[in-house]
């Protein structure tokens, strides 16, 4: 019996010592931006000097481009996404069961670009209005490996000659 009651005591006393155990708060960087995830976006990282972009929606988890078609619609998430250069050309796609999103635009590295393609299913670009891209964050090689990060808006139109306002993010890693 006195066994047992060693146990229960020896017990007892690591459960209290662990519960007392209190986690401090992360101690970062003054020149960190942190968003407020509320939103479904994560901004930046905590710890890192991603910065956070200004065109377009939150950065979403990675390999997901994110859409709004207007304000007022919900968010789409594409999660079956790809990254590529062709004949100088960057390229983002993603999928969302039968819907495509296509995003296509000249630019080295990070930096505020032109669109040159932008479709969303039976929307494209205004002709004449290109759009803007902003890549916060790239890190792709010349095999379309690594990370890019960033966002976009244009207005488009669709088939019927509907006007629409979208914008987006994307976070890629492959």
């Amino acid at each position: 019996m006195k066994k047992l009651y060693c146990k229960a005591l020896v017990l007892a006393v690591f459960l209290a010592a662990v519960s007392s155990c209190k986690i401090d708060a992360p101690v970062l960087p003054k020149d960190i931006l942190i968003k407020d995830p509320a939103d479904g976006g994560t901004g930046t990282n905590p710890g890192t000097n991603e910065p956070v972009n200004t065109i377009g929606l939150p950065i979403g988890p990675t390999n997901t481009v994110r859409m709004q078609l207007n304000t007022a619609t919900g968010i789409q998430t594409y999660d079956q996404v790809n990254f590529n250069t062709v004949l100088g050309v960057n390229n983002i796609s993603g999928r969302l069961n039968s819907d495509v999103i296509s995003i296509g635009y000249v630019g080295d590295k990070t930096g505020t670009f032109d669109l040159l393609i932008l479709n969303i299913g039976d929307y494209s670009l205004v002709p004449g209005e290109p759009g803007k891209i902003e890549i916060t964050v790239s890190s792709m090689d010349a095999y379309s490996k690594g990370t890019i990060k960033g966002g976009y808006e244009a207005n488009v139109v669709n088939s019927s000659g509907a006007t629409q306002f979208v914008r987006g993010s994307f976070n890629i890693k492959q």
